[in-house]
């Protein structure tokens, strides 16, 4: 758009004032400072043949017009400056705003092709432009002629009366009406002109395109056009240096060619792009978020400090594996095994397996530093997690009680680390586990009623930790468990007799605990109970000889440390697969039986501290794989027996604390593997 700027009279106050409505091509701005520059020079060699001819009275003219030429530098100067550092006024960005306003395709290259049509258009509209340009130059030097004849008769320069010119233009999007101040002789001439000229020019830009009907004008807002004057009386325009109009050219080119280009890589950012990727986000939030609290706690979700939170944000924000949110099963398990790690401050773990990566979580594993296989160890056909081991590896903090919904898994190995609290009843509802392994921890508290509804459970070890409370009786109502390892622990109460129930039970481990009460008696008719350790408890009663006879299979037997009382029954030596038998710190009195040495497979026999008397059966020798005998702090009286000698694989012996009597027998010393001997 071409803004025609005035100035007063006296032309030492040049104003220039324009406002900046539409977008600016920088070919159609060169244009018209070439015909300004040319405007310009034809009002000036008018203007001295002027000052030729009448000489006299024209110093004070001379002057003036010297003092303007100095303001039109200043100005040039002023405007120059401004166009050099466009680039660093914030206020032409709606430039490349106006350029998106023209509905141009969003792809790069048809929008250069568009650019590059409106261009040529403007340009060919400003040469007919500079033609009636050049018109109204020879119509104002004609009057200006008509008038010097009038101003040879005044010997003092009056100031003329100043008139204003309305002038509307319509740019298609909306119109802008600007005034221009002019005497009133050229203002007289611009209004008897305005209906053709410019409504010709504006008529030559709505038959081209009448989308972008424009002008050009100087903005102090974005000072990159070009500004021409009309003087009260005199046309003169602002002398532009070439110079100078290159560097600002240059610059509004190079900031141009950076937006141009910035769009060009980046893609161009749409703003609607960028909404409708918050609006997804901010949906697959909420839709997360829905999912995760039908077994999540909500509160928890939104709490920034809990393991929950984070867990939910990593799978908003930093997982990079493209997961639909319509499969609701795959993001319920991605969060539970995310919120494991975090839980167990995975971030200090001696080996991380794989954690938090962009693979599928079933590859979450790898070699331990144990040389064992942990993390999530095994997954079926269907992708869904079936077996998990964290075992040994610095893990801290607590079992998050969403590992509950892992409905498939069947191995949960986590044992041998520093996790701690309670023990989540949700663990109840894994129906399909048949291998729970939590020993070596910190956990607290009672055992979990709902361990109950672990039908299909065979292995529960929860030994070494700090729970407390009685074993619930509902345990033996787990009749697949074969393993029941709890030592170590606070428990108390009596053991339940329910145990007695379960058949398949191998092993039973509930030694150094505060159990109190008989030892059921149908626990010794377990024909598939291969281990009973029962030791350092305060347990009472004695050994029922007719139940035992149904432990065919015992293997380990330790009631060590207890107040169990009675005599050895002599059904011991019914106990082929026997090997360790500890019953030492307790009651037991009456003879050691003979038939106890006569054990095939006895390898540990321990009965010391008790009430025992007699002798020690001669017949010990017949032990051919016993390695550890202890019988100290007894009452035994005697000798002690020559034929000790014979048992080779003797290792340790203790008879210490006892009655007896005569020499220690020379065969000992046949013991090639003794070690100890007390």
């Amino acid at each position: 758009q071409q803004q025609m700027i005035t100035s007063t009279e006296s032309l030492d106050d040049i104003s220039i004032s324009a406002k900046s409505n539409a977008d600016i091509e920088v070919a159609d701005r060169s244009f018209v400072e070439e015909v300004s520059g040319n405007s310009h020079r034809k009002f000036q060699d008018s203007k001295r043949t002027c000052c030729d001819n009448e000489k006299d009275g024209r110093e004070t003219e001379d002057l003036e017009l010297t003092q303007v030429t100095s303001n039109e530098a200043f100005s040039m100067s002023r405007i120059v400056n401004l166009a050099s550092t466009a680039s660093q006024d914030s206020r032409c960005d709606h430039l490349t705003n106006n350029y998106q306003n023209r509905n141009l395709t969003s792809n790069s290259n048809n929008e250069d092709v568009e650019i590059q049509r409106v261009v040529k258009d403007e340009v060919n509209a400003n040469i007919s432009l500079h033609d009636d340009l050049s018109s109204l130059s020879k119509t104002l030097e004609k009057k200006e002629e008509n008038n010097e004849h009038q101003k040879k008769s005044k010997k003092k320069k009056t100031q003329p009366p100043v008139m204003y010119v309305s002038i509307v233009v319509d740019d298609g999007n909306m119109t802008n009406k600007d005034k221009f101040k002019f005497s009133p002789g050229v203002a007289s001439e611009i209004t008897s002109n305005s209906n053709d000229f410019y409504s010709a020019e504006m008529g030559r830009h709505s038959s081209r395109d009448a989308k972008h009907r424009t002008s050009y004008r100087y903005s102090d807002d974005c000072p990159i056009a070009v500004a021409s004057e009309v003087v009260a009386g005199e046309s003169r325009a602002i002398s532009r240096n070439t110079r100078c109009i290159f560097l600002g050219l240059i610059a509004v080119l190079v900031i141009a060619l950076v937006v141009v280009s910035a769009m060009h890589f980046t893609g161009g950012e749409d703003p609607a792009k960028e909404n409708m990727s918050a609006g997804l986000e901010i949906q697959n939030d909420i839709f997360l978020r829905n999912i995760l609290a039908n077994f999540s706690d909500s509160d928890a979700l939104i709490d920034e400090n809990s393991v929950q939170h984070r867990a939910m944000q990593w799978l908003l924000r930093d997982d990079k594996a493209i997961i639909s949110m319509a499969n609701i099963e795959r993001v319920k398990q991605r969060y539970i095994v995310v919120l494991l790690y975090f839980s167990f401050q995975g971030e200090n773990w001696l080996t991380n397996f794989g954690f938090l990566s962009s693979s599928h979580e079933c590859l979450w594993n790898g070699i331990d530093h144990n040389g064992g296989f942990n993390g999530i160890q095994r997954c079926n056909k269907e992708n869904q997690i079936t077996s998990i081991a964290i075992v040994n590896n610095n893990a801290t903090g607590t079992i998050p009680s969403e590992i509950g919904e892992l409905s498939e898994l069947t191995e949960l190995w986590l044992y041998k680390n520093n996790l701690a609290s309670t023990i989540p009843a949700s663990l109840g509802n894994l129906k399909a586990l048949k291998r729970l392994a939590l020993y070596s921890n910190k956990f607290r508290g009672p055992m979990p009623k709902s361990f109950t509804n672990l039908t299909n459970l065979q292995i529960l070890s929860l030994g070494d930790n700090e729970l407390s409370g009685k074993i619930p009786v509902s345990i033996g109502d787990m009749k697949e468990l074969t393993t029941i390892h709890m030592h170590h622990n606070y428990l108390s109460g009596a053991i339940p007799r329910s145990i007695g129930k379960m058949k398949n039970l191998d092993q039973l481990s509930l030694f150094a605990n505060y159990l109190s009460g008989t030892v059921p008696r149908n626990i010794f008719s377990l024909e598939s109970l291969r281990g009973l350790w029962i030791g350092d408890n305060f347990l009472t009663g004695y050994f029922e000889p007719s139940s035992m006879k149904q432990l065919s299979n015992l293997v380990w037997l330790e009631a060590y440390d207890n107040y169990i009382t009675g005599t050895l029954p002599p059904i011991f030596s019914e106990l082929k697969f026997l090997r360790v038998a500890l019953l030492n710190n307790n009651l037991i009195n009456g003879h050691i039986p003979a038939l106890v040495f006569k054990m095939s497979s006895l390898q540990s026999l321990s009965i010391g501290d008790n009430l025992l008397t007699g002798s020690i059966p001669s017949v010990v020798g017949d032990s051919m794989v016993l390695e550890k005998l202890y019988l100290e702090k007894n009452s035994l009286t005697g000798i002690i027996p020559s034929s000790i000698g014979s048992v080779l694989s003797l290792q340790e012996i203790d008879i210490s604390e006892n009655l007896l009597n005569g020499t220690v027998p020379e065969t000992i010393s046949q013991l090639s593997n003794l070690k100890g001997l007390w």
